[in-house]
């Protein structure tokens, strides 16, 4: 849609059906669009978002960044509601008229990613706007981000609160933050980080239903943060080592000691998982417990690690504690996307 288009009032949408034939959307009279002038439509990004439950159709939830609405979650059910209890309000009506008019005229372009999966058999917009799911309706020039830039930069900050780009058919796992109603989110720009990394946090892991799978998963990410440690290591040592003048036999095999020191295993994910996160270890002992497995003189990392090798070459033995690695995945999480990402 073109930037310079502005509209003052809408009566009503058409949406292209995916097998030919359309629908007629007409919006309801009580819809304040006050605010409707002032949208470039272009300036916006509406992305589908979902959360671990079905949200209510009265769950308006505003995204903020640095003190400033940026955009709003909207579910899908309360576009075009004649009921909704925020149809008053200027914003929600500009917000969830660009989620509309997008989806409409995406469906003219034979693009329905936005659209529910049924929406080959709608008559109606609960036929064509996802229920019980959120659009993000996002306003990119207020952030300076395409959205691309976007999904990079704050995917750590839907995360945290159990939300995750929609995926066909499939919800992603409940937790005890999904469950929770909230009516604002605080976005706050992440670190950068490779694509995989933010594809398995809000791609993979959340969707996947088998609890080993989630926790290599987030090994992978764990990894990652093992590199980044090595190579910020290394760097020290090497710089040393390059500008010290004369070195000697001694110096050198202290060298080699520590290296030998940063790229072992297991030094690798003790100094990767630190600071260490109490709840998350305490589980893992009570897995080892269960196992008997000691983990005297083991810390948190090396807790991790011993989980770990006990899943990849001996799940005979952990496969009955489905519901303790779960807990320990989730735990995991949590201190991963607080402490490490972002």
């Amino acid at each position: 849609m073109d930037c310079s288009v502005r509209i003052k009032r809408v009566k009503a949408l058409s949406f292209l059906l995916p097998g030919g034939g359309s629908v007629r959307l007409d919006i309801p009279e009580n819809l304040n669009q006050n605010a409707m002038s002032a949208v470039r439509f272009n300036d916006y990004a509406v992305i589908p978002m979902a959360a671990g439950r079905s949200v209510a159709e009265s769950e308006l939830v505003r995204l903020k960044k640095s003190g400033d609405v940026v955009g709003y979650l909207i579910p899908g059910q309360a576009i075009f509601s004649a009921e909704n209890p925020n149809n008053s309000d200027p914003m929600f009506g500009a917000y969830s008229l660009i989620a509309a008019i997008n989806i409409c005229a995406q469906s003219y372009e034979n693009k329905y990613s936005l659209a529910s999966d049924d929406c080959g058999s709608a008559t109606s917009a609960d036929g064509i706007f996802l229920q019980g799911r959120f659009y993000a309706v996002v306003w990119l020039r207020k952030l300076k981000a395409s959205e691309v830039e976007f999904a990079n930069r704050y995917f750590v900050s839907f995360a945290k609160v159990g939300l995750y780009p929609n995926r066909a058919n499939l919800a992603p796992r409940e937790s005890a933050v999904t469950s929770e109603i909230y009516r604002e989110v605080r976005l706050v720009a992440n670190k950068e980080w490779p694509d995989y990394v933010r594809e398995i946090m809000v791609g993979l892991s959340p969707f996947s239903e088998n609890c080993f799978l989630r926790f290599f998963y987030l090994y992978q990410i764990i990894e990652s943060l093992m590199s980044q440690n090595y190579y910020v290591r290394f760097e020290e040592i090497r710089g040393r080592l390059s500008s010290q003048v004369g070195v000697s036999l001694v110096q050198l095999r202290d060298y080699i000691e520590e290296f030998q020191g940063i790229s072992k295993e297991k030094p690798r994910i003790k100094a990767a998982l630190n600071p260490i996160c109490a709840a998350s270890n305490q589980i893992a002992e009570s897995i080892l417990t269960s196992l008997g497995e000691s983990f005297v003189g083991l810390d948190f990392g090396e807790n991790i690690y011993r989980v770990r090798n006990i899943i990849f070459h001996d799940y005979q033995r952990i496969r009955h504690l489905e519901a303790d690695v779960a807990l320990l995945v989730e735990s995991l999480t949590s201190y991963i996307l607080d402490t490490k990402l972002s």
